[in-house]
């Protein structure tokens, strides 16, 4: 019986090798989710560097500099951009998470090393949703940029969004 066994996979070997290692299931293969993380932060930088072609504005692309990369514009401004793939199985963003392991705190944190300049902006780009509602990801979003689409709530989001911004070591009690 284990010769036949043997000689049905040496004939179906003649039509095109498989070695026996990929017939076995690896016990663990973060590997792959950690690359598609990191493909999905090149082709967002990839879109920036697109631009460096196609429009006078946008002059560098640094990657891995204070963040996945900075950008670098014409008018003397930067972005930090911070890249943040989540897997299709995850929930969509909420504010608490967005700011914690979405990175928001982190971007924050970058800026005011930067000494909270005002030509320091700061982006974050995903592929996951926002949850919507009150006080929802979604809400926070619409509140940021130079032109935000909702103004109405924003004391309450500043209260719900500082709380993960400010730490207790930069907290001055006298």
């Amino acid at each position: 019986m284990a010769a036949e066994a043997e000689a049905t996979e040496d004939a179906e070997s003649d039509e095109g090798f498989v070695h026996p290692i990929f017939r076995v299931a690896p016990q663990e293969d973060s590997g792959a989710d950690t690359l598609g993380n990191y493909r999905y932060q090149a082709e967002v930088a990839a879109q920036i560097c697109v631009a460096l072609l196609t429009q006078d504005s946008v002059e560098a692309v640094v990657c891995e500099w204070h963040e996945d990369f900075v950008v670098s514009y014409a008018d003397g401004s930067v972005e930090l951009v911070s890249v943040k793939h989540r897997g299709k199985r995850r929930n969509p963003w909420n504010v608490a998470d967005l700011c914690k392991d979405g990175g928001l705190a982190h971007l924050f944190d970058r800026w005011r090393a930067c000494d909270g300049l005002s030509n320091v902006r700061l982006r974050l780009a995903t592929n996951a949703g926002l949850t919507t509602g009150k006080g929802g990801a979604i809400t926070l979003k619409a509140m940021c940029g130079a032109d935000p689409r909702i103004t109405s709530g924003v004391d309450d989001m500043v209260t719900a969004v500082a709380q993960y911004f400010l730490k207790p070591e930069s907290l001055v009690i006298r």
